[in-house]
Protein backbone atom coordinates (compact mmCIF):
# COMPACT_ATOMS: atom_id res chain seq x y z
CA UNK A 1 0.00 0.00 0.00
CA UNK A 2 2.75 2.40 0.97
CA UNK A 3 4.47 1.92 -2.38
CA UNK A 4 1.59 3.54 -4.33
CA UNK A 5 1.43 6.62 -2.09
CA UNK A 6 3.92 8.81 -4.01
CA UNK A 7 2.18 7.98 -7.30
CA UNK A 8 -1.26 8.88 -5.96
CA UNK A 9 0.11 12.03 -4.35
CA UNK A 10 1.83 12.94 -7.64
CA UNK A 11 -1.49 12.80 -9.49
CA UNK A 12 -3.40 14.66 -6.76
CA UNK A 13 -0.78 17.41 -6.49
CA UNK A 14 -0.86 17.80 -10.26
CA UNK A 15 -4.63 18.04 -10.25
CA UNK A 16 -4.77 21.15 -8.05
CA UNK A 17 -6.43 23.64 -10.45
CA UNK A 18 -4.40 26.75 -9.66
CA UNK A 19 -5.60 28.56 -12.81
CA UNK A 20 -9.21 28.03 -11.78
CA UNK A 21 -8.50 29.07 -8.16
CA UNK A 22 -6.57 32.23 -9.05
CA UNK A 23 -9.11 33.26 -11.70
CA UNK A 24 -12.00 32.66 -9.26
CA UNK A 25 -10.27 34.91 -6.73
CA UNK A 26 -10.49 37.63 -9.38
CA UNK A 27 -14.13 36.82 -10.12
CA UNK A 28 -13.46 35.07 -13.43
CA UNK A 29 -14.55 31.59 -14.49
CA UNK A 30 -11.48 30.58 -16.50
CA UNK A 31 -13.43 27.72 -18.08
CA UNK A 32 -15.74 30.25 -19.76
CA UNK A 33 -13.29 32.86 -21.05
CA UNK A 34 -10.67 32.85 -23.79
CA UNK A 35 -9.78 29.33 -24.80
CA UNK A 36 -11.60 27.85 -21.82
CA UNK A 37 -8.34 26.13 -20.91
CA UNK A 38 -7.58 26.15 -17.17
CA UNK A 39 -3.92 26.97 -17.63
CA UNK A 40 -1.46 29.78 -17.06
CA UNK A 41 -1.66 31.09 -20.64
CA UNK A 42 -5.42 31.58 -20.53
CA UNK A 43 -5.17 33.27 -17.12
CA UNK A 44 -2.39 35.53 -18.43
CA UNK A 45 -4.47 36.53 -21.47
CA UNK A 46 -7.86 36.89 -19.78
CA UNK A 47 -7.37 37.61 -16.08
CA UNK A 48 -4.07 39.46 -15.83
CA UNK A 49 -0.36 39.21 -16.46
CA UNK A 50 0.55 38.96 -12.77
CA UNK A 51 -2.10 36.31 -12.19
CA UNK A 52 -0.83 34.36 -15.22
CA UNK A 53 2.73 34.41 -13.89
CA UNK A 54 1.50 33.31 -10.46
CA UNK A 55 -0.39 30.39 -12.01
CA UNK A 56 2.65 29.48 -14.12
CA UNK A 57 4.85 29.35 -10.99
CA UNK A 58 2.23 27.41 -9.02
CA UNK A 59 1.76 24.94 -11.87
CA UNK A 60 5.52 24.45 -12.12
CA UNK A 61 5.65 23.87 -8.38
CA UNK A 62 3.26 20.93 -8.81
CA UNK A 63 5.82 19.09 -10.93
CA UNK A 64 8.64 19.99 -8.55
CA UNK A 65 6.69 18.89 -5.47
CA UNK A 66 5.60 15.62 -7.05
CA UNK A 67 9.21 14.74 -7.95
CA UNK A 68 10.45 15.81 -4.54
CA UNK A 69 7.91 13.47 -2.91
CA UNK A 70 9.11 10.64 -5.17
CA UNK A 71 12.69 11.35 -4.15
CA UNK A 72 11.76 11.48 -0.44
CA UNK A 73 10.18 8.06 -0.83
CA UNK A 74 13.52 6.80 -2.13
CA UNK A 75 12.27 6.01 -5.62
CA UNK A 76 14.81 5.46 -8.41
CA UNK A 77 15.06 8.20 -11.03
CA UNK A 78 12.84 6.44 -13.56
CA UNK A 79 10.01 6.14 -11.02
CA UNK A 80 10.50 9.78 -10.01
CA UNK A 81 9.84 10.57 -13.68
CA UNK A 82 6.67 8.45 -13.45
CA UNK A 83 5.52 10.41 -10.38
CA UNK A 84 6.29 13.64 -12.29
CA UNK A 85 4.42 12.31 -15.32
CA UNK A 86 1.42 11.61 -13.08
CA UNK A 87 1.51 15.22 -11.90
CA UNK A 88 1.37 16.29 -15.56
CA UNK A 89 -1.59 13.95 -16.10
CA UNK A 90 -3.19 15.36 -12.97
CA UNK A 91 -2.86 18.84 -14.44
CA UNK A 92 -4.37 17.69 -17.74
CA UNK A 93 -7.14 15.63 -16.12
CA UNK A 94 -7.87 17.16 -12.69
CA UNK A 95 -10.43 15.25 -10.69
CA UNK A 96 -11.65 18.56 -9.17
CA UNK A 97 -12.70 20.00 -12.57
CA UNK A 98 -14.34 16.84 -13.91
CA UNK A 99 -11.10 15.91 -15.69
CA UNK A 100 -11.01 19.15 -17.74
CA UNK A 101 -7.52 20.54 -17.38
CA UNK A 102 -4.70 22.40 -19.02
CA UNK A 103 -2.03 21.15 -21.39
CA UNK A 104 0.57 20.41 -18.72
CA UNK A 105 3.45 22.50 -20.09
CA UNK A 106 4.14 24.39 -16.83
CA UNK A 107 3.89 21.25 -14.69
CA UNK A 108 6.17 19.48 -17.17
CA UNK A 109 8.62 22.36 -16.74
CA UNK A 110 8.65 21.77 -12.99
CA UNK A 111 9.44 18.09 -13.50
CA UNK A 112 12.29 18.93 -15.88
CA UNK A 113 13.63 21.63 -13.55
CA UNK A 114 13.71 19.19 -10.63
CA UNK A 115 15.27 16.25 -12.46
CA UNK A 116 17.56 17.90 -15.02
CA UNK A 117 18.07 21.52 -13.93
CA UNK A 118 20.88 22.13 -16.45
CA UNK A 119 18.55 21.32 -19.35
CA UNK A 120 15.65 23.46 -18.11
CA UNK A 121 16.97 26.98 -18.94
CA UNK A 122 17.54 26.14 -22.62
CA UNK A 123 14.06 24.69 -22.98
CA UNK A 124 12.56 27.63 -21.09
CA UNK A 125 14.37 30.08 -23.38
CA UNK A 126 13.04 28.24 -26.43
CA UNK A 127 9.51 28.40 -25.03
CA UNK A 128 9.89 32.12 -24.22
CA UNK A 129 11.11 32.94 -27.74
CA UNK A 130 8.32 30.86 -29.27
CA UNK A 131 5.79 32.75 -27.17
CA UNK A 132 7.27 36.17 -27.98
CA UNK A 133 7.00 35.57 -31.71
CA UNK A 134 3.40 34.50 -31.08
CA UNK A 135 3.72 30.93 -32.30
CA UNK A 136 0.82 29.10 -30.69
CA UNK A 137 0.82 25.47 -31.60
CA UNK A 138 -1.64 23.00 -30.12
CA UNK A 139 1.05 20.35 -30.29
CA UNK A 140 3.54 22.49 -28.37
CA UNK A 141 3.57 20.35 -25.19
CA UNK A 142 4.82 17.42 -27.23
CA UNK A 143 7.35 19.64 -29.01
CA UNK A 144 8.60 20.95 -25.67
CA UNK A 145 9.13 17.49 -24.20
CA UNK A 146 10.88 16.35 -27.38
CA UNK A 147 13.12 19.41 -27.15
CA UNK A 148 14.01 18.42 -23.58
CA UNK A 149 14.84 14.89 -24.75
CA UNK A 150 17.16 16.24 -27.44
CA UNK A 151 18.78 18.70 -25.06
CA UNK A 152 19.31 16.00 -22.48
CA UNK A 153 20.85 13.62 -25.00
CA UNK A 154 23.17 16.41 -26.15
CA UNK A 155 24.07 17.10 -22.54
CA UNK A 156 24.54 13.41 -21.69
CA UNK A 157 24.76 11.30 -24.84
CA UNK A 158 24.73 8.02 -22.91
CA UNK A 159 21.21 6.58 -22.87
CA UNK A 160 20.09 6.14 -19.29
CA UNK A 161 17.09 6.00 -17.02
CA UNK A 162 16.80 9.77 -17.38
CA UNK A 163 16.46 9.47 -21.15
CA UNK A 164 13.90 6.71 -20.62
CA UNK A 165 12.20 8.98 -18.08
CA UNK A 166 11.78 11.60 -20.79
CA UNK A 167 10.02 8.97 -22.88
CA UNK A 168 7.66 8.47 -19.92
CA UNK A 169 7.06 12.24 -19.80
CA UNK A 170 6.43 12.34 -23.54
CA UNK A 171 3.81 9.62 -23.10
CA UNK A 172 2.20 11.57 -20.25
CA UNK A 173 2.08 14.71 -22.39
CA UNK A 174 0.55 12.86 -25.34
CA UNK A 175 -2.06 11.19 -23.13
CA UNK A 176 -2.73 14.46 -21.35
CA UNK A 177 -3.33 16.29 -24.59
CA UNK A 178 -5.57 13.78 -26.39
CA UNK A 179 -8.61 16.11 -26.15
CA UNK A 180 -6.57 18.98 -27.63
CA UNK A 181 -5.24 16.79 -30.44
CA UNK A 182 -8.80 15.63 -31.20
CA UNK A 183 -9.99 19.24 -31.34
CA UNK A 184 -7.18 20.13 -33.73
CA UNK A 185 -8.02 17.17 -35.93
CA UNK A 186 -11.75 18.00 -36.06
CA UNK A 187 -10.95 21.62 -36.96
CA UNK A 188 -8.94 20.43 -39.98
CA UNK A 189 -11.74 18.28 -41.40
Amino acid sequence: MCKVVPFVIGYLVGSIPFAWIVARCRGVDILRVGTGNPGAGNVYDNVGKLEGVIVWLLDMSKGILACWIGKRYGLPILLIFVVGGLSVLGHCYPVWLKFRGGRGVSTLGGVVLFITPKVFPIGALFYYIKDKIKVRVLREPLLIVLLFVILYLLYRPKFSDVALGYVVLAAAVVIGNIPHFKALRSNHK
